[in-house]
């Protein structure tokens, strides 16, 4: 028995999304054949990690949605990128980062920004501020506090060289 094609153990799980069809005639008979559709794709997937092998050498790797992300561990792609420094302002200053990449989710945003350490700073920045804000809503006193010092330099200070908790939330 001949072994069975991708194609035919894909179509028993899930229709294919890309069905191409063919009349096909047969003496007075017309038959509709299903062409198999099979896209491979050829690249340097690696980015600026460790060299690969030569392009013969390679391997057609099968990549699903439910082994992406072994693939993409096993492929340990990278990036070493040099940006300039928007952050700190200096002119023509250039930050150099290195990524790495291990599955699916590194690629988005909020876990790219834990990966650059000035950037995680800052969404830490904002995640304290964004805290304090909901504070400010519920607590009167805190937001009295807060006004005062933001209009006296000297208050601003002392708050923040004191231990002193803020006042309690009111439910």
């Amino acid at each position: 028995m001949a072994s069975e094609s991708t194609q035919h153990k894909i179509s028993r799980i899930r229709k294919p999304r890309v069905q191409i069809t063919y009349d096909l005639e047969i003496g007075d008979a017309r038959e509709k054949k299903e062409l198999p559709l099979v896209v491979g794709v050829i690249a340097d997937l690696q980015g600026h990690s460790t060299p690969s092998n030569a392009l013969k050498e390679r391997k057609f790797v099968d990549i699903e949605k439910a082994n992406f992300d072994l693939v993409m561990s096993k492929i340990s792609p990278a990036l070493n990128i040099s940006v300039a420094n928007k952050i700190k302002g200096t002119e023509g200053e250039k930050r150099e980062f290195n990524l790495k990449f291990e599955s699916i989710d590194d690629f988005k945003p909020g876990n790219l920004v834990k990966n650059v350490e000035c950037l995680n700073e800052l969404l830490d920045k904002r995640k304290s501020l964004l805290d304090l804000i909901s504070k400010v809503d519920t607590n009167d006193k805190l937001h009295l506090l807060l006004l005062e010092a933001a209009k006296d330099s000297n208050k601003a200070k002392t708050l923040i060289e004191s231990k002193e908790t803020p006042p309690e939330t009111k439910n």
